[in-house]
């Protein structure tokens, strides 16, 4: 089950609590409540953020035909038992319906009833369709149309609403692409410099008598100084604020200017698509990647000139030779390089090398204000590299002296996949289940629209598509679902017996305590070290204060010693 962030729940009563008020005039659907009335649950879904605005119908509407639906059938729905969701009706995530089903587990049988407006509300697709209202019956309920429609109907519908977004994206696609060969700048946002204003009937680009000159003081600047660091310096210097209004430029903002060759006089169009990596964020969003199309593909336009094209073009030659000399690795290797990170801002620390002893340092700890980027300071204690490895290490060192200790963290890990696989695999045979829906629908179809081959030809191949995007899905899911396979307690105790601890270089170390945890954390305070990974525990890591119980302290006589063997090891 994908969880759904506060914030995002919070909107959701928000607009859920508006609608219902707005659309029948209370704070409930269907009849009141009362002795012996049974209730029910409503799920509806919000397309876009603009379907969600006051001024619109579209959720009124859908809000009143459930409550005249529920009026009929004598049932109450409380606010509470209203869900909505915002994500397009293409996708299988939805939070909000996740909160949905185990609140028809934990309701009353009579109860577990789900008002849906139309099938499309369900999903556009027909797989999504089928998932879905599969997902609300195997929690023990029904979902209540307030058109009710058979099985063939269903997929029918489902199968036509997929086919009109395609067909609605190729009419967008056409339109676009007939506005660009005309000139029309097709963008909600302009770039930097410029604004998006109507002339002739087309959308142009025109210089923003506010913010022109700085894309060519970038160019200058960085032509004078050759660094990127030296233009941000210099704009904090005079004050110049930042594309968001920050007083601080960002590195990337400056790179994209130098880059961007729209400042030149021609801005480029259709030059780059976005596609879908078939993976999803944590809030349930699907991810997306930005693929640039064949250059003959491009689309030119005509735009006020801001940079000098030779400027230009040296620049690109200074940005190419930098690139070559950066990445120069440090030649100090620390034993949690990459994996730790400051507790109290979540950046990653780095090393810090001066007259003294090597240092975790956080990046935002610095006095300037170019280095934490216009971020608020932070206050993390900068320990000796000696003290946190040293303490890390003696850790992974019980670990690794103790087999037992360290097969029960393994297995643990196995049990946790385990839990993950079975999810994945309750998925694909969901999946499987769609595949076969879907090959009765199509037959289905080719019986209803014999007589209009070319629909039904449509329709197969939609339907053919989604087929094979389901099965591919089912395929993936199948195999990152095979777990390997679990190391005996035996095998851990023979790879083990001949390590000594002390006796290993630093660099094989490292690689130990990269597959042993995957993050290191250094507490907000600076008197703990969280370790998380197949080792998670967390240990006290304390600097002239008590420790706290149950924690391994650092500041005792034994514990330096051990830190100074370890840096004596290091230093080999």
């Amino acid at each position: 089950m994908l969880p759904l962030h506060p914030e995002a729940i919070a909107r959701e009563r928000e607009i859920v609590c508006r609608v219902v008020r707005e659309a029948v005039g209370h704070d409930y659907l269907g009849v009141s409540a009362g002795p012996g009335v049974t209730g029910a649950f409503a799920y509806i879904r919000v397309s876009s953020d603009r379907q969600a605005e006051a001024d619109r119908t579209g959720l009124n509407r859908e809000i009143q035909d459930i409550d005249g639906l529920a009026l009929k059938s004598g049932v109450h729905i409380p606010l509470a038992s209203v869900y909505a969701d915002d994500y397009t009706g293409q996708e299988e995530r939805r939070p909000s319906f996740d909160r949905l089903i185990p609140a028809l587990r934990e309701s009353p049988s009579a109860e577990r009833q789900v008002f849906v407006e139309q099938m499309d509300r369900l999903g556009r697709v027909v797989g999504v369709q089928y998932l879905v209202e599969r997902e609300i019956k195997r929690a023990g309920g029904q979902v209540r149309l307030v058109k009710e429609l058979d099985e063939a109907t269903k997929s029918l519908m489902g199968a036509v609403a997929e086919i009109e977004i395609v067909k609605m994206r190729e009419r967008v696609r056409k339109a676009n692409l007939t506005n660009m060969a005309r000139g029309s700048i097709i963008s909600h946002q302009p770039r930097f410099g410029y604004l998006i204003q109507r002339q002739n009937g087309v959308n142009v680009f025109v210089k923003d008598p506010t913010t022109f000159g700085a894309p060519r003081l970038v160019h200058e600047i960085f032509a004078r100084k050759g660094s990127i660091s030296e233009v941000r310096a210099e704009f904090l210097l005079k004050k110049i604020l930042a594309p968001r209004g920050g007083r601080v430029w960002s590195t990337d903002s400056i790179y994209s200017i130098l880059r961007d060759e729209t400042y030149t006089g021609t801005h480029h169009q259709n030059r780059y698509v976005v596609e879908r990596t078939g993976e999803y964020t944590q809030r349930g969003k699907p991810r997306t990647k930005t693929v640039e199309r064949p250059r003959e593909e491009w689309i030119p336009v005509e735009v006020p000139v801001l940079v000098d094209a030779f400027l230009f073009a040296s620049n690109q030659r200074r940005l190419e030779a930098n690139a070559g000399r950066a990445g120069r690795p440090s030649k100090t290797q620390t034993l949690l390089r990459g994996i730790l990170f400051c507790g109290a801002c979540g950046r990653r620390m780095t090393l810090q090398k001066g007259n003294g002893e090597p240092r975790y340092r956080c990046p935002r700890r610095s006095d300037s204000e170019l280095r934490r980027n216009g971020q608020p300071k932070c206050d993390q204690v900068s320990p000796t590299v000696i003290e946190v490895d040293g303490l890390v290490w003696a850790e992974v060192s019980k670990d690794l002296l103790q087999p037992e200790l360290l097969y029960a963290q393994v297995c643990q890990q196995a049990e946790d996949a385990r839990a993950v696989s079975g999810g994945r695999d309750e998925l694909k045979r969901l999946l499987e289940e769609s595949d076969r829906a879907l090959e009765r629908a199509r037959r289905a179809f080719d019986k209803a629209l014999a007589g209009e081959s070319a629909m039904a030809d449509e329709m197969a191949q939609a339907l053919a598509r989604a087929r094979e995007r389901r099965n591919a899905a089912a395929v993936a899911l199948s195999d990152a679902a095979t777990p390997a396979r679990l190391p005996t307690l035996d095998d851990v105790r023979r790879q083990l017996a001949p390590l000594d601890p002390d006796a290993i270089a630093l660099e094989k170390r490292h690689q130990i305590v990269a597959a042993l945890l995957d993050r290191v954390t250094l507490a907000g305070d600076g008197q703990s070290v969280q370790m998380a990974g197949v080792l998670t525990r967390s240990v006290a890591k304390s600097f002239g204060s008590a420790p706290r119980s149950g924690c391994v302290p650092i500041g005792s006589s034994s514990e330096r010693s051990v830190a100074a063997k370890r840096s004596t090891c290091c230093r080999r």
